[in-house]
């Protein structure tokens, strides 16, 4: 049994603190800061099912439900 079994990843994932709009969606390498931070906690070891974003965002929910990860509203 990992360490990583039990455990539950919670993203924070606001637009209304960040700087500029859409910081969230910048590329870099190529890929989006949101689904770094999602790709990160899944090379952990952490279940999809216990990777959750938080947001206030629609758009941050579709890409949350597009990558079959958790999302509070």
């Amino acid at each position: 049994m990992s360490v990583f079994d039990a455990a539950v990843v919670f993203i924070p994932a606001f637009t209304k603190p960040a700087r500029f709009q859409g910081d969230l969606f910048k590329n870099l390498a190529g890929v989006p800061l949101i689904q770094r931070s999602i790709d990160k906690a899944r090379l952990f070891g952490v279940s999809e099912t216990s990777i959750h974003l938080l947001t206030e965002s629609e758009e941050i929910a579709l890409f949350a439900k597009r990558n079959k990860v958790g999302v509070f509203i």
